[in-house]
């Protein structure tokens, strides 16, 4: 596979000597992160990130999950626009090393639409497609272990303000590299939002996508599977194994949302389909792995959740106090079919987020997990979680 670390920096570049073109005619903007623009819109550069400092601790059970602290991510991003009709976006992240996230060129001149192409996220998932400086919880539930997220690609975006639809074709994320051949898929999401309005929305989904393996050098392909409870620092309760000699896979979602007023409700099913390949490797039968969440929200202080484009987005506090939110999250996944009989893992999260402002929230989360294996044995650790985030 062809690396793209070394080149996703060229949008950075090209928006800097974008802006030097009409340094001299520029509006320069501080609100919310720093931005450059030019008085024709026609150019733009935008310098951005967030940060997301966690600590846990643990009641174990039988699995020592070691209490701790972690970064648990530090982004920073440029974006922008290039003579009015293309969008760029480079998007880094320190947090563990130097990962590449979003690293895309957007042409944006089609009606209500536009293509993309380089890494981005993959049309899977409301949890997924709602950034994580958005979510209700510290972690994605359970299920989001089936998105595909980033991977190199091409897409389509539509938005007609009631409805979305988004496909793509793509490859392998930019940062993994496959040993034989990678694996590549197409998928698409479509939303629509009978009600749209500032408090109220009402929101279906549903996603599909068909994925091969990754290959090694005997072309055998092959998927794996593992999961934490809703946590970054605990170690991982279910994990498939590689399964080899598979012939391709098949993922399904249906996501559904509602907002009224203060209170809000979102829930997911997603399921990956993993077929046999009868002449190779371990698999021994076609495998189903599914998974659900179902949550709900409270703003204590009466802010809404704020929906735009099929994903939700930045709450803003009424109040220069700040906002109070509350929640809790029911999640399960069961990887206990065909060529699996690993068990289940299920999740209670409650949580409390303090929204400072825009920009600046600190989080609290109690995990409760379980997780039951094919052979009888439990293991039922307590989590306690905490996060101060910052973004701009």
């Amino acid at each position: 596979m062809i690396s793209m670390k070394k080149y996703a920096g060229w949008a950075v570049i090209a928006g800097t000597l974008g802006c030097s073109v009409w340094a001299g005619a520029a509006e320069v903007k501080t609100k919310g992160g720093l931005s450059v623009a030019s008085d024709d819109g026609q150019f733009s550069f935008k310098f951005g990130g967030r940060l997301m400092l966690d600590a846990a601790y643990f009641d174990d059970d039988h699995i020592n999950m070691g209490d701790g602290t972690e970064m648990r991510r530090a982004r920073f991003f440029a974006a922008g626009k290039l003579f009015g009709d293309w969008e760029y976006k480079a998007q880094y992240d320190f947090a563990d090393g130097t990962d590449i996230k979003d690293a895309y060129i957007a042409y944006t001149a089609l009606p209500s639409s536009k293509i993309i192409v380089g890494n981005f996220k993959q049309p899977f998932s409301l949890e997924e497609l709602t950034s994580s400086k958005y979510i209700t919880f510290m972690e994605r539930a359970l299920p989001n272990i089936f998105a595909p997220s980033r991977r190199v690609g091409l897409g389509w975006k539509m938005n007609t303000g009631q409805a979305t639809f988004f496909a793509s074709a793509y490859g392998q994320d930019v940062n993994k590299d496959a040993e034989g051949d990678e694996g590549y898929g197409v998928g698409a999401r479509a939303t629509f939002a009978p009600i749209n309005e500032k408090n109220r929305v009402i929101h279906f989904g549903a996603a599909g996508a068909w994925e091969t393996g990754n290959e090694n050098e005997d072309e055998v392909e092959s998927f794996s599977y593992r999961q934490r409870p809703e946590s970054h620092l605990a170690e991982r309760l279910l994990d498939t194994g590689t399964l080899t000699g598979a012939d391709g896979s098949v993922k399904l979602g249906v996501e559904g949302a509602a907002v009224f007023g203060p209170f809000s409700l979102q829930a997911e099913y997603l399921t990956t389909t993993i077929f046999e390949d009868e002449n190779e490797g371990n698999m021994t039968d076609d495998t189903d792995l599914s998974g659900y969440y179902v949550y709900g929200s409270w703003f204590i202080t009466g802010e809404s959740r704020v929906y735009k484009n099929g994903v939700f987005g930045r709450v803003k506090p009424k109040s220069p106090a700040g906002a109070w939110e509350v929640a809790a999250r029911y999640s399960a996944l069961e990887f206990d079919d065909g060529a699996v009989s690993e068990g289940e893992l299920s999740n209670i999260t409650l949580g409390v987020n303090y929204y400072v402002n825009p920009n600046l929230r600190f989080m609290l989360n109690y995990v409760m997990a379980e997780a039951e294996y094919a052979d009888g044995t439990k293991d039922e650790p307590d989590i306690i979680q905490i996060r101060a985030q910052i973004d701009f």
